[in-house]
């Protein structure tokens, strides 16, 4: 064979330029693949906070309705609605606020119990319309499956065997019967015995009520009141079962006889320490 460019032959050019060829469409497939699942991802996420957004209403009872989120998976594109009133079909059509899905992107399998539509109870932040829905590429088959439980948890993939499970204190209701003075007070949070964080009870008040929710050491907790000095209080204390691996404690700054309450790592044990919790359960 006829050496050429210096010493290498037609074949063996002809095969480096094969090679580089095929790692090129790969590494491009590769970056299209990454962005694809990056781009679902960020829909996935942004209809989770919509689901989040409603049962966050419901539980403050903003003017003592209730939210839901409707899915629309008739029309191109796929969109939907945050809605306030006790159905989509009985809501109050002035407060709708309507989010279009990208283009490239459907719902598919709407699979709750309440049709294609989701209603958050109010005060309790619970659902009577639990199910999952999911959403894909139009040129895919696959995508990602949302599910939203009972107690109105919203996460993106099912809970396994030997997580989180029906029987653990994700949700908890504590009757305090001490008065809060909410202009000095916080409420602390403390995680695995090391890391802690004061929330003042001053700045996140909604309504008359306590209401906050944030995520420490990767631990997602939302703590709410259901009625405060009135004449006692009702915490209501929410975590996300996806993010639940270490111990946690909630207590107030004023309170030093103990904790409202405690989780263990596994969520399966629950409790409080503090004398002035008169009720603790599981919801």
């Amino acid at each position: 064979m006829k050496k050429i460019c210096g010493g290498f032959t037609v074949i063996e050019i002809l095969v480096s330029l094969s090679v580089l060829f095929v790692l090129s469409v790969v590494i491009v497939w590769g970056f299209v693949q990454m962005e694809r699942n990056s781009n679902l991802d960020a829909v996935s996420q942004e209809i989770i906070s919509c689901i989040r957004r409603a049962q966050n209403k419901s539980l403050s009872a903003e003017e003592n309705v209730r939210y839901g989120v409707y899915f629309d998976n008739s029309a191109f594109p796929n969109s939907y609605t945050l809605f306030k009133g006790n159905s989509y079909a009985e809501r109050d059509t002035d407060e709708d606020e309507v989010f279009l899905l990208p283009d490239d992107t459907e719902l598919y399998d709407i699979n709750l119990t309440g049709g294609d539509e989701i209603v958050f109870n109010r005060i309790i932040g619970n659902t009577d319309q639990p199910g999952s829905l999911s959403v894909r590429k139009v040129t895919d088959a696959s995508g990602k499956t949302i599910f939203v439980n009972e107690s109105g948890i919203t996460y993106l993939t099912e809970q396994t065997a030997g997580g989180p499970s029906s029987e653990d204190y994700r949700h908890v209701h504590a009757n305090y019967q001490r008065y809060i003075t909410a202009e000095v007070e916080s409420v602390i949070i403390e995680v695995n015995d090391s890391i802690e964080q004061s929330v003042p009870i001053s700045t996140n008040m909604i309504g008359g009520n306590f209401d906050w929710e944030g995520t420490i050491s990767g631990q997602e907790i939302g703590i709410h009141t259901h009625r405060m000095n009135d004449p006692d209080t009702q915490f209501c204390i929410h975590r996300d079962g996806r993010y639940s691996n270490l111990p946690l404690t909630v207590r107030l700054s004023g309170d030093g006889t103990g904790n409202i309450a405690e989780y263990s790592a596994d969520l399966h044990t629950a409790g409080y320490t503090s004398i002035y919790v008169t009720e603790f359960e599981k919801q």
